[in-house]
């Protein structure tokens, strides 16, 4: 999946779980970074009939 922003994000963009954890978390790589930094791509597993879930934040980790 890549995700697409109007602006450069900031450097402290990052990919966490979100609150039901590795449980409903798809991603298997990534991100990788746009030279630009206006989009990223992350690979994931999606489930049919299951919850995936993920969060784009700006908080290092």
């Amino acid at each position: 999946m890549t995700i697409e922003s109007a602006e450069p994000m900031s450097p402290n963009t990052s990919i966490d779980y979100s609150p039901g954890g590795k449980a409903t978390g798809p991603i298997t790589a990534g991100p990788g970074f746009s030279a630009d930094k206006q989009s990223f791509t992350v690979l994931m597993v999606l489930q049919l009939t299951h919850a995936d879930e993920f969060l784009v934040t700006d908080d290092e980790f």
